[in-house]
């Protein structure tokens, strides 16, 4: 049930040091999501991905149930990036971090390092190294030379 859940999690982030919680309820649980924030405070990134899917109004309706307090940011998934812009801009106005992140299939140039640069996202989650994902990294590292941490 919700409430074991919730306790469950918020335990974990006590016990184990936990920082960032993606989709740590059922996907469409907006107040579940919300008790999850609430009970984790500031210790824990709680991020939305299927949750809310990259799109601004999935993130309205989570905005105003308090439902998280950091949005996990695919341009790939919504499918345009003028849509990606507007949710970012719409968690940026409710002060939510951002993670951008990859999806299956990527293509290896590192523009997704671009995007969460250009964005002023918390974190670029790109997995475990492997040939793309490399190539992101490796990208950032550039970017960060140029324009400093």
């Amino acid at each position: 049930d919700r409430d074991a859940q919730v306790a469950f999690v918020a335990e974990l982030v006590d016990r184990y040091g936990i920082r960032y919680l993606e989709d740590p309820i059922q996907q469409d649980d907006f107040e579940g999501f919300a008790a999850v924030t609430k009970a984790v405070g500031n210790r824990a990134l709680v991020v939305g991905d299927d949750l809310y899917t990259t799109r601004a109004e999935r993130l309205a309706r989570g905005v105003a149930a308090h439902a998280t307090n950091a949005v996990l940011i695919k341009v790939n998934q919504v499918g345009t990036l003028t849509e990606t812009l507007q949710t970012v801009d719409l968690a940026a106005t409710d002060r939510q971090a951002t993670v951008t992140s990859h999806r299956s299939g990527e293509v290896p140039e590192g523009w997704l390092a671009h995007i969460a640069l250009g964005t002023g996202a918390r974190a670029l989650k790109c997995g475990v190294l492997g040939g793309e994902r490399v190539a992101k990294l490796n990208e950032l590292l550039r970017l960060a030379r140029v324009h400093g941490p």
